[in-house]
């Protein structure tokens, strides 16, 4: 089952033990933007199954980002690279529906927790 994951991070290299886990997987379309404006834009282009937030994006709050991202597509994947401690994370994104957390060490132990619970959603959206 193809998932397209589009990872918007104005420093990819800094993601690179995450990006390379997730493209390791044959059935993994991975795409990478610079900033917010970017991934809204392509986002809108190419509907992603997931779209991965890095909290380092300067050209607008994730906040605001996901809002958007949601207006595109109300059953969009996000999950966000965050420093934030796991609480205050819950309280600042609570009722977005954000799938995960990430850390800016992100590998791949937490890429195939991802994809596996990518996969669960996209199978219950499927009725399998």
């Amino acid at each position: 089952m193809e998932m397209k994951i589009l990872l918007a991070s104005p420093s990819p290299g800094a993601l690179a033990p995450l990006s390379a886990a997730l493209s390791a997987d044959k059935d993994v379309k991975l795409q990478h933007v610079a900033n917010a404006r970017e991934a809204l834009e392509t986002a809108a282009s190419s509907k992603p199954d997931l779209v991965v937030l890095d909290e380092r994006i300067k050209d607008m709050e994730l906040l605001e980002v996901i809002k958007r991202l949601l207006q595109v597509d109300p059953f969009i994947n996000v999950a966000c690279i965050s420093t934030l401690s796991s609480d205050e994370f819950h309280e600042y994104f609570e009722g977005l529906g954000v799938l995960a957390q990430l850390t800016a060490h992100a590998g791949p132990k937490e890429a195939k927790g991802l994809l596996a619970s990518l996969a669960a959603i996209k199978n219950q959206v499927a009725g399998v």
